[in-house]
């Protein structure tokens, strides 16, 4: 082989490992990239916008599916990030949001539930109702339901539409938990 053979050989050799190790090195920031953006989960949107301004990557915001991004400014500070979906080809990352309130009222729910499960909630207002109107009563909570929320850590709001004799009516409870004691604190038919 000839001086000239041997020195193009070489330099391609030398162009191939660049650009192997260039390119592991944008893989190994892209892996980084998304490590940072997916441990955003759960924390304020204020504090997740300055990660991906970090990143540098392009963020869509979704709160139920409708689009907030051109606006994300004015509400920031009122919602936390539920999810993200991160393109590391791409560079972009859409952020799931969910209002403060609606993350509050979500931890309520589970300590209630862990208390009181909802379903043994609805079987106390069932059998308030049968007590009360008797066996013509029937409570539809399954297929009927308008609405169950935990009103604080002892308490659910529950509606349903229910049966009295064969007529059609809404039913409106709210079940307590006090130690191991449930009652049904209030009960409305209409």
């Amino acid at each position: 082989m000839n001086k000239r053979m041997l020195l193009c050989l070489g330099l391609i050799a030398v162009l191939l490992f660049s650009f192997t190790a260039c390119n592991s090195a944008e893989k190994k920031e892209a892996e980084e990239n998304k490590a940072k953006l997916e441990a955003v989960v759960d924390k304020p949107l204020t504090d997740a916008m300055k990660v991906i301004d970090e990143t540098g990557y392009d963020p869509t915001y979704l709160a139920d599916d409708v689009d907030f991004t051109d606006f994300i400014d004015t509400v920031k500070e009122d919602y936390f990030v539920d999810s993200v979906d991160v393109d590391t080809d791409e560079k972009t990352v859409e952020v799931n949001i969910v209002s403060k309130l609606v993350k509050k009222q979500g931890k309520t729910e589970d300590k209630l539930e862990k208390k009181l499960p909802v379903a043994k909630a609805w079987v106390a207002v069932k059998n308030y109702g049968k007590e009360k109107y008797g066996d013509n009563f029937k409570v539809h909570f399954g297929t009927g339901l308008i609405n169950q929320e935990a009103l604080d850590e002892n308490t659910w709001s529950l509606a349903a539409y229910c049966d009295i004799d064969g007529n059609e009516k809404t039913c409106k409870a709210e079940v307590t938990i006090s130690g191991d004691t449930v009652e049904v604190t209030y009960f409305e038919v209409n």
